[in-house]
């Protein structure tokens, strides 16, 4: 065999070239090695806490919320329930992801399809109303969190105006004695006639403006943070009523907005929201916005109060 007959000088070179070789692919291994290690810890490092899988269950979708406001009520009412909740999903934004907000606009319903349509989710998943017995249901979310500070339980009075000054020598047994005109789907009809008044119904305000004036019945009970922009009505055909002075029906009656049960990541967002909002007195600020004027006549002393009950509350509803 052959022997390779190379210079010492070639020899010693040849060997650190192998040697460097070798510390370059000892220094390209750990560097791989290293990089595997980063990569993995980035993807199960999230995991490791429950804040962030919550987090990662809220925000991996956009939340779609179709809202149905209160039906046959005043405009600034109407503005202001909306405003409440769109804070509410504001407010929780850090936490719950994005959202989409959305109004019915369609027909009027009652209370009782109202209900329907949000327990099924599909055209509508949240709203608000006053607290009824219906909204205590398989299929509702009721967020008990009340939204108007028991206003709207104080009902302005209105009458013909030929009647105001009657109305004002009347005793509180006598003014209960009288008719009262109401839609056929206010959910206050349950309390008057449980307090043994007598309602007579109308299809619309429209209509009932007109029966008051043609004496059909005595007066018309309005919520007092909406009886004047609800009188517009009246303003168009002159049916000579008006707003009884410094008088006022009351009964517990708090407003709630209520979520379909089938998406409990959106009721858990509207309650934490609206918990957010009180506690940070923001609820507060944006109630005063739109009904301090209303809430200063209903507790001023000259104001007479005519209180009736409202059976249908249960103890964990009997908030303002």
């Amino acid at each position: 065999m052959p022997v390779l007959d190379f210079p010492a000088s070639k020899v010693g070179i040849i060997m650190k070239q192998a040697s460097l070789a070798g510390l370059l692919i000892l220094a390209l291994s750990a560097y791989l090695c290293a990089e595997t290690n980063n990569i993995q810890t980035k993807n199960t490092g999230p995991a490791a806490t429950g804040e962030a899988d919550s987090l990662t269950e809220h925000t991996q979708e956009i939340q779609r919320v179709s809202y149905l406001p209160a039906q046959q009520i005043a405009t600034d009412r109407r503005l202001y329930e909306f405003r409440v909740l769109e804070r509410a999903l504001e407010i929780t934004r850090d936490t719950h992801g994005d959202y989409t907000l959305n109004t019915w606009k369609g027909d009027d319903m009652t209370l009782s399809r109202g209900v329907r349509e949000v327990t099924r989710g599909e055209i509508v998943n949240v709203a608000s109303n006053p607290y009824s017995p219906d909204l205590d249901q398989e299929g509702i979310d009721l967020i008990r969190v009340p939204l108007m500070k028991g206003l709207l339980g104080y009902r302005a009075i209105v009458v013909r105006n030929a009647d105001i000054e009657k109305f004002q020598t009347l005793t509180t047994k006598q003014f209960l004695e009288l008719q009262i005109g109401q839609l056929e789907y206010w959910s206050d009809n349950a309390i008057y006639k449980a307090n043994n008044l007598e309602v007579i119904s109308g299809k619309s305000l429209d209509m009932l403006y007109s029966m008051l004036s043609r004496e059909r019945f005595d007066y018309i009970p309005l919520g007092v943070g909406e009886v004047e922009s609800m009188l517009d009505i009246e303003k168009k055909h002159d049916f000579d009523i008006g707003i009884l002075p410094d008088t006022f029906i009351h009964y517990p009656f708090p407003v709630y907005l209520y979520v379909c049960a089938c998406e409990p990541l959106l009721g858990e967002r509207i309650r934490k929201g609206l918990e957010r909002l009180q506690n940070n007195g923001e609820l507060e600020k944006l109630f005063n916005a739109h009904f301090e004027e209303a809430w200063t006549k209903t507790h001023h002393h000259s104001a007479r109060i005519i209180n009736i009950d409202n059976p249908y509350l249960l103890n964990k509803n009997r908030a303002p």
